[in-house]
């Protein structure tokens, strides 16, 4: 290879590593924006798009049992349970004021999702396959986990009304 095709390999790695880079920061800046969003329109999204039938209210003893946190640490808080035993489909949407409480949110929602995998393996094909498709998306001073027949119609209104 001629030394004028090594430069040019060069420069055409040195122009897809900055535009690698560039994309990893526009999506971190993006992801973690804070919304001056109101918990109520965004929880009225999130309810709209929803199918709540197999639903119903949690509260913040359902909060603390099913996913291990405190309800006073946030400013808001959503909880939709499945309302029989057969059932998966839920719903968690949180506003914090911390970004230090994004992660333990996020991890609280992911060790939901496999402790429910974890019980339904063995006799709940269907219930499992849901809770594979279940959505976990957090943004900035929200976050949302949607287990659902249709997880990203809830995720697109979320994300909408942020």
């Amino acid at each position: 290879m001629s030394t004028g095709g090594k430069g040019a390999v060069f420069a055409l790695l040195k122009y897809m590593l900055l535009l690698a880079l560039a994309v990893l920061l526009i999506s971190q800046a993006s992801g973690n924006r804070v919304s001056g969003a109101d918990f109520g329109s965004v929880e009225q999204a999130v309810l709209a798009a929803a199918d709540l039938t197999p639903m119903t209210e949690g509260d913040n003893q359902m909060l603390r049992r099913l996913y291990g946190l405190d309800p006073d640490s946030f400013q808001n808080v959503l909880l939709y349970v499945p309302s029989y035993t057969m059932s998966v489909e839920e719903i968690l949407l949180v506003k914090y004021d911390s970004s230090a409480s994004q992660d333990a949110v996020r991890e609280a929602m992911e060790a939901r999702v496999q402790s429910q995998i974890d019980v339904f393996s063995g006799y709940g094909p269907e219930q499992v396959a849901m809770l594979e498709r279940a959505v976990i998306d957090v943004r900035g001073n929200y976050a949302l986990l949607v287990v659902a027949e249709d997880p990203d119609a809830v995720r697109q209104a979320f994300a909408g009304a942020l």
